[in-house]
């Protein structure tokens, strides 16, 4: 099972938009190209097989974290905060039935 996490709609920043990275806020900025999916509706409690009519697109993401916020707690959602800002790719890709699949161990 993956790591899930999510990221504040507040936070996207166009992909040459300048990043600002307050150090008053963190002393450990990191970054990690991540691929981004982009839930197209709100959906809550949505089947396994329904979840692909969920996704609007699929797109790279530069993810900045504060690190030090981040593992600071077991939630995440710190550390990736609204106040800090993450590239999107220009565009994002259709979902497909064979754009991601599924895999386990």
């Amino acid at each position: 099972m993956p790591t899930l996490f999510t990221k504040a709609p507040t936070s996207i920043a166009g992909p040459d938009a300048t990043l600002h990275l307050d150090a008053a806020v963190s002393s450990k900025y990191d970054w990690e190209a991540e691929l981004a999916v982009v839930i197209g509706t709100r959906c809550k409690n949505v089947r396994e097989e329904d979840a692909l009519g969920m996704v609007f697109g699929y797109t790279a993401l530069n993810d900045v974290s504060a690190r030090d916020l981040q593992n600071a707690t077991t939630q995440w959602f710190k550390g990736r905060r609204s106040t800090i800002r993450v590239h999107s790719a220009p565009r994002s890709s259709p979902p497909t039935k064979s754009a991601i699949r599924r895999t386990s161990r």
